[in-house]
């Protein structure tokens, strides 16, 4: 790999990290956790739970609520894949870092 090369991996694990740590720090948010982790994520999806539970699974509605459960958690998973995408990249940031401070 060049040194070229190098410089580009470095400048992406650094992105990469700064993303995870950014959204940790999201996830940390009084006003986040109030809406997001506490609102939609618990209270919204047990709701939508309960409601599904009353619906007949060939009705437009049960349709409706399974989508609003799936967009819940593809947030609920990109916002964890963030994070753990952010700490994968820490040791293969110092990794690229190593072999850069090797080939000055």
């Amino acid at each position: 790999m060049s040194v070229n090369e190098l410089f580009e991996q470095v400048r992406e694990y650094q992105r990469t990290i700064e993303l995870g740590n950014t959204t940790e720090r999201l996830l940390d948010s009084l006003d986040f956790k109030k809406v997001i982790s506490d609102g939609l994520l618990k209270q919204g999806i047990t709701t939508l739970a309960l409601d599904l539970a009353n619906c007949t699974k060939d009705s437009l509605e049960y349709t409706q609520i399974v989508r609003e459960i799936d967009a819940i958690s593809y947030l609920n998973v990109y916002l964890n894949n963030l994070i753990d995408q952010g700490r994968e990249a820490l040791p293969l940031l110092r990794e690229a870092q190593e072999l850069l401070n090797n080939e000055e």
